[in-house]
């Protein structure tokens, strides 16, 4: 029988930002990578992550990697949503990026991944990302100030 799960991912920045899109990550920032595996399925789910990898880059296929063997147990009932890994990286080159968990079945039965619940399977787990340019971020705030001043003066 296949299994079905959805994985969902949350970040955590070393510094706050306002203004950023559910995908974008500043450059030169520590961001936490927090994994969430919910049990889409009708039966019990037994396996392992395997192993995590974070591309960063240009075209998203080049540049740095960051792949970390993880070895983690998972165990989730059917509709239970736990948290499966957590991974702290540098955003270091602008661009594109992926983020890929390979996650493997104790019974060796195949996985089903959801990005969205009622949308066709996936046959792996990715989520695209976008580096953006911090400096920028800064100087779209200041300015922002800056209007705010100019029409509000005290």
């Amino acid at each position: 029988m296949v299994h079905k799960l959805t994985v969902e991912i949350e970040y955590r920045f070393d510094q706050q930002y306002t203004g950023l899109k559910q995908w974008e990550l500043p450059r030169g920032s520590i961001v936490s990578i927090i994994f969430y595996l919910t049990n889409i399925g009708e039966m019990e789910f037994n396996g392992i992550l395997k192993e995590v990898r974070i591309t960063m880059g240009e075209s998203g296929f080049q540049g740095a990697q960051v792949s970390r063997k993880v070895e983690g147990q998972i165990r989730a009932v059917p509709q239970q949503k736990i948290k499966i890994h957590e991974s702290s990286v540098l955003m270091i080159q602008e661009g594109l990026g992926w983020i890929k968990a390979e996650i493997k079945s104790n019974d060796d039965q195949p996985i089903e991944y959801y990005q969205i619940t009622g949308n066709p399977p996936l046959p792996e787990w990715a989520v695209p990302f976008v580096i953006i340019n911090s400096e920028q971020l800064e100087i779209i705030k200041l300015l922002k100030e800056i209007r705010d001043r100019v029409s509000n003066p005290s």
